[in-house]
This record gives C-alpha cells, sequence and structure tokens, in this order.
C-alpha cells in the first residue's frame, strides 16, 4: 500500500472515504490507477486524480536540536 494525495475533490464509496483537494489516503498502486482512468475518462482536464506522495524518514524531517548549557561569566560581571 502506498500513500496517495488527491488533486481534486473525490468521494471513493468503495473504501468509504471523502477527499478534499490535497487529502491522502493509503491505497494499492493498482487501486489508485483505476481511480484515475476513471476519473480522467470523465474529466480530460484532469490528468491524475491522485498522485503518489513520497514518504520521507521522519528523522530526516526533524532536525536536530543542540542542547547547549549557558555558563554564566561571574568575572564579567565584577
Amino acid at each position: 500500500m502506498a500513500l496517495y494525495e488527491s488533486k481534486c475533490n473525490l468521494t471513493l464509496l468503495a473504501e468509504g472515504e471523502s477527499l478534499l483537494v490535497g487529502d491522502k489516503i493509503e491505497l494499492s498502486q493498482a487501486r489508485a490507477d483505476e481511480i484515475n482512468q476513471v476519473v480522467r475518462g470523465i474529466f480530460q482536464d484532469i490528468p491524475q486524480a491522485l498522485v503518489a506522495v513520497e514518504v520521507e524518514n521522519a528523522s530526516a524531517e526533524k532536525p536536530k536540536r543542540s542542547r547547549k548549557k549557558v555558563v554564566e561569566d561571574t568575572e564579567a560581571e565584577s
């Protein structure tokens, strides 16, 4: 199963899902291809109703936090 993003408003009766533009859904590639083919046959101006989303590694998304200890300089205050 892969993650797909909706490029138009869709109601998928077999999946029991209603999708707005930008919503994501997990489907098999065969089912996504089938949906794209049906939508393309009805609405020629929509080349793909569902586009595969690349899932990045979760650790790559979050920047590493640095933990710097704050050291007070007592001699500079004097």
